[in-house]
C-alpha cells in the first residue's frame, strides 16, 4: 500500500497514532511505531505524533499518572536513534 504512493510521488509520510510509545506490530518488532515501519518500508522521511506533549494518555489502560512530558520526550529520543530518524 505504501510503495504505490512513493511511486506516485509522495515525499514524506505523516504517521499519526494515539500513543507514540506503543509499537504498531508488537509481534514483528516491538520497537517500531507506525512511523518506523513506514520509514523502513519506503525509505522516506516520516512525521510521527501521538500524545508526546501530554502526561496522561486518553483512554489508556496503563497507569500514566506518573508520566511527565519529559518522559515522553525521552521515549521519542530513544525511538529516533535506532531507526535513523531525523527531526
Amino acid at each position: 500500500m505504501l510503495n504505490p504512493m512513493v511511486e506516485a510521488g509522495v515525499d514524506i509520510f505523516h504517521c499519526s497514532t494515539r500513543r507514540i510509545w506503543e509499537p504498531e506490530f508488537k509481534e514483528e518488532d516491538p520497537s517500531l511505531t507506525l512511523a518506523g515501519w513506514t520509514k523502513r518500508i519506503t525509505k522516506k522521511p516520516t512525521i510521527s505524533v501521538g500524545s508526546v506533549g501530554i502526561n496522561c494518555a486518553f483512554l489508556s489502560n496503563q497507569d500514566n499518572d506518573q508520566v511527565t512530558i519529559e518522559d515522553n520526550l525521552k521515549i521519542v529520543d530513544e525511538k529516533l536513534k535506532p531507526a535513523n530518524l531525523t527531526m
